[in-house]
């Protein structure tokens, strides 16, 4: 993976570096004939001015021979009349040659300047350029500047080789930052290569370490952790599940059998205790259906498939009905729950069916922890645009280490003073309904004193 990586980056890089030289090379010829051009259209510009323009039209040759003489011997100036004649020239040019059948001449006409590359004297490849000299928006004549484009393509050639050699000197660069660029992407994709195996083999325990980045390769190694992490706490999840399923089946099959058994085999003759059997195997039974309820409900949960059929309605009315569903475990235990309801309940949105098992898990757990002949209390507050909706207990209390951890899946908390059932999925329940009705729940216990839960629905 490394070479096929380390290849393609460098492939890359030496395609950008040839078509950036190629692309160079292009811009360095036109852009420096280009400024050529123009110097050599400045430099005939400075012969024409009034003196020029009035020895043209008097042809007056020998003041125009004495302004090319001043000239520099880099280039050869021809003066023309309106006519193509040569009024005056440098000692390099033919004197007797005149009309405008060269092509600078002509491009000038219809261009307003031309220029030319042709063979020059002693047959020397060269450039010419030729301007129009205007008295009172007449042409009177040109003015043509020439000299041999050795000078500026020795010039490219030189700005060429500086490429080439930038070209040359930028390819092991390019091969280096390939290597680093290549070791820095796909040292992490190995790594999450070797973990993946890892993972497809049942080894949960191992997460990809590099260096804090925050390019893509640092979120992407980043995100297949937090992915490791989730399949880690799906496979603790799921064998918690396994082994508190197990355990927490084991009871109520193992006493519903010996019931059906001692009704069966007509060991037990008395009425009574046939009565206590079947009651027990009822127990037992409702029990495990509610445990099959709470593994079909989280199913749909995690399958995103649960349906809420959310209405406007009183919560009173809820808590009502589920007091008279747990009231006889209630009294049992001689407790007494007390209700402070609104005079005139206002209305929440809230599906009906999920929000009583809400209320069903929360007062069957108060009932559950608290000791004979205590209390509870169920009331209700306006705040604002709330409903608040408290729990309150005289219970055995939550430790405060373990306040943060009960919604959790599966969490138990183990107590000696009470003896309690399940797999700890009741509470997470309650959590995520809540979580589904727009609102959350708040819990304020301590050891002995009972506990309180308060939940915030928001009025319609």
């Amino acid at each position: 993976m490394f070479n096929r990586i380390q290849n393609s980056i460098l492939f890359s890089y030496i395609v950008v570096l040839i078509s950036c030289f190629i692309v160079a090379s292009l811009f360095i010829h036109k852009t420096y004939f280009s400024y050529a051009l123009n110097d050599l259209k400045d430099d005939a510009g400075l012969f024409i001015d009034e003196s020029t323009k009035e020895a043209v039209i008097n042809k007056d040759i020998d003041f125009l021979g004495k302004i090319i003489r001043k000239q520099g011997e880099d280039y050869s100036i021809g003066i023309f009349d309106s006519q193509g004649a040569l009024l005056a020239g440098s000692e390099d040019m033919n004197l007797k040659s005149q009309g405008f059948e060269q092509p600078e001449f002509k491009i000038a006409h219809s261009k307003g300047y031309g220029y030319a590359i042709r063979p020059g004297k002693d047959k020397v490849k060269t450039i010419y350029v030729a301007i129009p000299i205007i008295e009172n928006g007449s042409w009177i004549g040109f003015v043509r500047i020439s000299t041999p484009i050795f000078y500026i393509e020795k010039t490219i050639y030189q700005l060429r080789n500086y490429v080439i050699f930038i070209f040359i000197f930028s390819i092991p660069i390019s091969f280096l930052i390939s290597v680093f660029l290549a070791r820095s992407i796909s040292h992490p994709l190995i790594e999450m290569t070797k973990i993946a195996k890892k993972i497809s083999s049942g080894d949960l325990n191992s997460h990809v370490s590099i260096k804090r980045r925050k390019d893509e390769i640092g979120i992407l190694v980043n995100t297949f952790n937090e992915m490791v992490d989730k399949l880690r706490a799906i496979h603790d999840e799921r064998k918690t599940l396994f082994d508190n399923i197990s355990h927490e089946l084991m009871t109520p099959i193992t006493t519903i059998r010996g019931s059906v058994e001692t009704i069966y085999e007509g060991r037990v003759k008395d009425k009574r205790v046939i009565k206590e059997c079947f009651e027990l195997i009822k127990k037992e039974s409702d029990y495990l259906e509610g445990l099959i309820e709470e593994l079909q409900f989280i199913s749909q949960v995690d399958g995103l498939s649960v349906k809420y059929d959310f209405k406007p309605l009183k919560i009173a009315e809820v808590i009502l009905d589920v007091e008279d569903t747990i009231s006889i475990k209630a009294r049992e235990k001689n407790i007494n729950i007390h209700n402070d309801f609104i005079e005139e309940c206002p209305y929440v949105k809230g599906d009906y069916r999920t929000l009583r098992k809400v209320f069903i898990n929360l007062l069957d757990n108060a009932v559950k922890y608290s000791s004979e002949g205590r209390e509870i209390f169920v009331s209700m507050r306006r705040m604002d645009r709330f409903l608040k909706v408290i729990i309150e207990d005289q219970g055995i209390g939550i430790d405060p280490r373990h306040k943060e951890k009960i919604f959790e899946r599966f969490y138990r908390i183990e107590n000696d003073v009470v003896s309690s059932k399940g797999i700890g999925l009741g509470l997470s329940i309650v959590k995520e309904i809540l979580n589904a009705h727009g609102t959350c729940i708040e819990i304020d216990s301590q050891p002995d004193k009972g506990s309180k839960f308060t939940i915030a629905f928001p009025i319609v």
